[in-house]
């Protein structure tokens, strides 16, 4: 009895003790969250001072702490290279999250996938993080601000201008039920006007941009909102203005000559926020050819947005089309093809058009769930006052009857039969009750079954696997996420090098990428690899040439 009593003292502390020191490992990152707002740099350095800590705490600290890193990621600007995390967020916070932390979770899921350059997943998460934002007063209105903005931009590169618009005005009107707008979302709704011919709304509503800059001092050493404005200006052949903030940048870059040994980080924060695309369009409208070769040359050297290096070698074909240099327009008219077939603008649009329609059908069936919950709470209600109205009928004619005595044996008759009809009620709602779990136990019984026949398809040795894959890959086949993980797993079993040397020749790669790998490891054909992954057969054997050191 002592040794027991014991034992649950000491448990008892224990628990206490973990508590309390989580309780300090939450308090800590709530300091790092606010210093990742003026430094984020500095907040992500403190945050990985906490690693071994964490990784002993509680599962809701370790999912605290990861989704605390991909927000100190995001506002230092680091592109995400791997989904595995955003997933594991979206997982436990859909299970366990209040509607703040969910709507957090989605957004920062598409900022990776936005980063992953996977557009419809990444409109996807938005649209969800929008979603409970606009639902539930308790949420963050500038991650509900800044969800528009990243929807704005993601509709813009599946060139779904309409939507594009759209978003960028609820940014704006968010903007301003907020008291303050930032530039970022003016240029944007500028940018958006641009695009579907709006001119005059256009400079408008840029105009409104270019005025806080040039009314405050501290603005005009904003270089991205600078860049920003000088693209659109360009964009639209306004000389005048877009002079006026080519100005300023290069007031900004000549004090650059003073910043030393930060003039390295200065440069990489020009090349990151699109000062060449800006630069190069302002060069080319001046007639500066030259000088917008050059800063095209940067952003195709660079090599880092595909959407850039798009735009830069049709501005270049263009050029040297124009210039008589044919064998250089060639060159970049064939990589302007390379990069066409590598975004595939019409897939693009097609999976981001599924995603509305699905994310509009979910909208419709929650408010078709949503009224019709509504009737059956009416009707609930309707009932439940009839039943006390009848009750109280009954109530009063039953002391009617026994202060007059009268029509005493009608009360009891009546009473007896509403207590029949009740308890007839009673077993047909259990009876109703016992079906519905029956029926539930059934499906959740078939489902098991179909799961197992499922997995009986390509379970086995390793060798068995890749077979079967073989041997599906003749005709069409939709490969589940289930059959791909046997897929990697079997690969990965026969070639135990095959993934490290994966990693070190991909660095960055998107899960599309890695299945046409592996399914090349196997042997498969480009049209077997075709039919295994619906993907286009350019895009295929763009793909197979690619990585044809797989084989």
């Amino acid at each position: 009895m002592k040794r027991i009593i014991k034992l649950t003292i000491v448990a008892i502390v224990v628990v206490f003790a973990s508590c309390g020191k989580n309780s300090i490992v939450t308090e800590r990152m709530n300091e790092i969250r606010d210093i990742g707002d003026e430094n984020p740099h500095l907040a992500l350095l403190m945050l990985d001072s906490l690693n071994t800590v964490i990784r002993k705490s509680s599962e809701k600290v370790v999912m605290k702490h990861d989704l605390l890193r991909l927000h100190l990621q995001d506002k230092a600007y680091i592109t995400a290279t791997s989904d595995i995390i955003a997933k594991q967020l979206i997982s436990y916070y859909e299970e366990h999250g209040s509607e703040a932390e969910m709507q957090e979770a989605y957004y920062y899921g598409g900022s990776v996938y936005r980063d992953l350059q996977d557009t419809p997943r990444a409109l996807e998460f938005f649209l969800q993080s929008a979603e409970i934002a606009e639902k539930h007063s308790g949420c963050d209105s500038v991650m509900l601000r800044n969800s528009y903005s990243n929807l704005c931009y993601l509709y813009g590169r599946v060139q779904d201008f309409r939507n594009q618009l759209r978003l960028a005005k609820m940014a704006y009107s968010l903007s301003k039920e907020m008291g303050e707008v930032p530039i970022n979302i003016i240029t944007q709704l500028g940018n958006s006007y641009a695009t579907l011919d709006s001119t005059e709304m256009a400079s408008k509503t840029l105009a409104m941009g270019l005025k806080q800059i040039m009314s405050d001092p501290n603005r005009q050493e904003d270089t991205e909102s600078l860049c920003s404005l000088l693209l659109e200006y360009s964009y639209l052949k306004d000389s005048i203005n877009a002079g006026k903030c080519y100005s300023l940048l290069e007031r900004q870059e000549k004090r650059k000559q003073g910043l030393g040994k930060d003039k390295a980080r200065y440069d990489t924060y020009c090349a990151e926020s699109g000062i060449n695309l800006a630069y190069a369009m302002y060069y080319e409208l001046t007639g500066k050819s030259d000088s917008a070769v050059y800063c095209y040359q940067r952003i195709i050297d660079d090599g880092t947005d595909l959407f850039r290096m798009y735009d830069a070698s049709k501005a270049l074909f263009h050029l040297y089309n124009k210039s008589g240099k044919i064998a250089e327009a060639n060159k970049y008219a064939e990589i302007f093809t390379l990069l066409s077939d590598t975004i595939d603008f019409g897939k693009r649009q097609e999976l981001a058009a599924t995603v509305n329609n699905e994310f509009q059908y979910h909208l419709d069936r929650k408010k078709e769930q949503e009224l019709k919950d509504g009737k059956e709470r009416y009707r609930n209600t309707l009932i439940i006052v009839s039943l006390m109205s009848l009750l109280l009928l009954s109530l009063g004619y039953t002391i009617y009857v026994w202060r007059k005595n009268k029509h005493m044996k009608e009360v009891i008759a009546l009473s007896a039969e509403l207590q029949r009809i009740n308890a007839e009620l009673s077993e047909n709602e259990t009876s109703l009750k016992e079906k519905e779990q029956l029926l539930s136990k059934k499906i959740s019984q078939n489902k098991a079954f179909l799961d197992l026949l499922h997995q009986s398809e390509l379970e086995g040795k390793a060798e068995d696997v890749i077979n079967a894959i073989r041997k599906s890959s003749v005709g069409r086949k939709n490969m589940n996420s289930a059959d791909w993980k046997r897929l990697c797993s079997a690969v990965d079993q026969l070639y135990p090098d095959f993934k490290d040397q994966l990693l070190n020749e991909l660095g960055t790669f998107t899960e599309q990428q890695m299945r046409v790998c592996y399914l090349m490891k196997i042997g498969l054909s480009n049209t077997q690899i075709q039919n295994m992954t619906d993907l286009s057969r350019t895009t295929v054997w763009r793909l197979v040439k690619k990585y044809s050191w797989v084989r």
